[in-house]
């Protein structure tokens, strides 16, 4: 029939039903279990887990399962507890491929695996380091190269500099010198000129510097007069057009009251009715009216005729008093020049005076100047004594003998200066630290940190190196063809010890199962073991003899395929410290003969198992050993256990 792992949910479940289910309770490891699995024709109906008392049931049954599979390891687990009819023969039988599959779950290769990995990622890392420090190497060298041209470059220009330095005291120096002798001609020179001043001081003609006292002028008094009576005019010609405008506001008035008078005569006898006489209460004859009227128009005719004249006599005080305005402003103009003209002259004389003066007072600021320059030059060696300079006693008039002073003053302080100035020029430039230095000085340092910079990469990098060296090393050791390669070869020597020992008891020494690994070649990277050989040796006259698998009769493969699957269960149980006190075999004692049968029942009872379930076909003299046999009889399409 078909395996366990290709049982369809069809078959399970049986023609008279909808579902399956199984239950089951234990404990593994100390803690108890209890699971239940129902499925249907097509799918999994419901699956339940409860571990140490705890629910670990989750919503979707494969999240269920992946619980089971990693809290059980199933996968070892059915291998421990479940041989079946045709897993027995499976491990013998498998491929290469598939028997590393199966040792590696006697091995924890994921964690060395994993070890690897960290490993390879370090040593990865490592060699990233190490190349980003030879990387920072170049740049450091780089660095240092350029800065040791720079320091070569500003050393050269700081010994340039000092060179020039040398040679500009050479020049100033030499300038200094020849200043010196100068200003000891122009002391002498001086010296005599300031002796002559005070000889010939005192006999300097001064009366000629007397007062400069403005002389009055007779046309300022002329133009004052001519202003008074001018303004005397206008003020008269004022008063008299005060008086014509008034003359002109009386006539209007009186000329506006006949006008009035006469209009109010022609409203009286505008009318049919009589007009009488307000004071004497008579009739108004026409020719009355007419003479009234006639009179009161010529009276007013001659008022504004008045107005005329009297307004045209305004107008002409008006021009005269305009032209007497402009006469007065013309003499006060002149007034005021010829004022500005005295009081400028004055000034000039009184400025000529004071220049005098100050010039008398610069002179003698001058002589002491130059007396106490040549006291300074004499006390500091730089000037000959007095007592051997000449006095010249020649007579010079005032204006020369001052210039003469001040030239000789204002050369020997100019003189002075100059070689005071070229003294502080040696002293700063003797005194003076190159431009260049503190570039240099920087560029040492920089240079000395650059070189730090390299030694402590260099130290760093070599560091690094070592630590790749271990971490290669280490890295190899994990690898497939290291530690792992070392676990899976003692995995197959505990492997084929228990079969062997197994085997002494199923054919008496007559069997041996030799598991030969044979390491990978450099060229297949990544291969754990390249080939795990399996050959079974056969007892015979001369000894064992070597035969494959194949070449085996159903009976020797199935007794070397029990050995090897008990092996492999006590060692997975040893190894994933899995203890189960029931073995489960299908159709174990298959292609046995009697003689097969009994020693197969022998090795199962010397098992260490509380329970060992077998299922067989059949009951015979094989399994006569055996301490209870249940048969599952069909009759009727219905299925029951009998005890035998």
């Amino acid at each position: 029939g078909a395996t366990a792992s290709s049982l369809t949910n069809a078959e399970v479940v049986n023609d008279s039903t909808k579902y399956a289910s199984v239950e089951l309770h234990g404990t593994i490891n100390g803690r108890s279990f209890y699971l239940k699995r129902q499925v249907g024709r097509r799918t999994l109906k419901a699956l339940q887990f409860v571990y140490d008392g705890e629910d670990l049931t989750c919503q979707e049954s494969k999240l269920t399962q992946a619980k089971i599979d990693e809290l059980f390891n199933t996968g070892l687990l059915t291998k421990i507890v479940f041989h079946g009819q045709h897993t027995v023969e499976k491990l013998l039988g498998s491929r290469d491929k598939e028997f590393k599959d199966e040792l590696g779950q006697l091995v924890a290769l994921d964690l060395w695996e994993a070890a690897k990995n960290y490993t390879s990622n370090q040593v990865r890392l490592c060699k990233v380091a190490i190349d980003k420090l030879s990387t920072e190497l170049e740049v450091l060298e780089r660095n240092r190269a350029g800065f040791l041209a720079k320091v070569d470059e500003a050393h050269q220009h700081h010994v340039n500099w000092e060179q020039e330095v040398q040679q500009n005291l050479k020049v100033l120096e030499d300038q200094l010198n020849r200043a010196n002798a100068e200003l000891q001609q122009l002391a002498v020179e001086c010296s005599a000129a300031l002796l002559h001043y005070n000889n010939c001081k005192e006999e300097i003609e001064f009366s000629r510097l007397g007062s400069f006292a403005p002389m009055e002028d007779s046309t300022v008094d002329d133009l004052q007069q001519r202003i008074s009576q001018l303004e005397l005019e206008l003020n008269n010609l004022k008063e008299e057009a005060m008086y014509s405008r008034a003359k002109i506001d009386s006539l209007r008035a009186v000329s506006a009251s006949q006008w009035e008078r006469l209009k109010g005569l022609h409203n009286m006898f505008s009318g049919e009715e009589a007009v009488t006489c307000s004071q004497c209460m008579q009739p108004i004859s026409e020719t009355a009216f007419d003479h009234a009227s006639s009179t009161f128009e010529h009276e007013a005719e001659q008022a504004e005729q008045a107005v005329v004249d009297v307004q045209q006599r305004s107008q002409e005080l008006a021009g005269s008093q305009k032209v007497i305005e402009g006469e007065i402003k013309r003499c006060k103009e002149d007034l005021r020049r010829q004022r500005e003209q005295q009081e400028s002259l004055a000034k000039e004389h009184q400025q000529r005076w004071v220049l005098r003066q100050k010039a008398m007072m610069s002179a003698d600021l001058l002589a002491e100047k130059g007396g106490k320059l040549l006291e300074s030059l004499q006390k500091r060696g730089e000037y000959c004594s007095a007592d051997s300079l000449p006095k010249s006693t020649d007579n010079f008039d005032f204006d020369t003998l001052m210039a003469h002073v001040v030239r000789s003053v204002d050369r020997l302080e100019s003189k002075h200066g100059q070689y005071s100035d070229l003294q502080r020029q040696v002293q700063s430039l003797g005194a003076a630290e190159s431009p260049h230095k503190e570039k240099l000085l920087s560029l040492e340092s920089l240079l000395k940190e650059s070189e730090e910079s390299i030694h402590n990469v260099t130290t760093q990098k070599g560091e690094m190196e070592k630590e790749l060296g271990i971490l290669s090393a280490v890295d190899l050791s994990f690898s497939r063809t290291g530690i792992q390669n070392f676990l899976l070869e003692g995995v197959l020597q505990e492997l084929q010890l228990k079969t062997a020992n197994f085997l002494e008891l199923l054919s008496s020494g007559a069997l041996r199962l030799i598991l030969n690994p044979t390491r990978p070649s450099k060229s297949k990277q990544g291969a754990t073991l390249e080939r795990i050989d399996k050959t079974v040796e056969v007892w015979a006259k001369s000894g064992f003899v070597s035969r494959s698998l194949k070449s085996l009769s159903g009976g020797e493969q199935r007794r070397v395929a029990l050995a090897l699957s008990l092996a492999f269960s006590e060692l997975g149980s040893e190894r994933s410290n899995t203890r189960s006190n029931m073995l489960v075999l299908d159709e174990p004692f298959q292609h046995l003969d009697l003689e097969g049968c009994q020693r197969a029942t022998t090795l199962l009872k010397s098992l260490q198992f509380r329970t060992i379930l077998l299922v067989s076909q059949a009951y015979d003299s094989g399994t006569a050993g055996i301490e209870r046999a249940d048969c599952v009889v069909k009759r009727d399409g219905v299925s029951s256990i009998e005890s035998f």
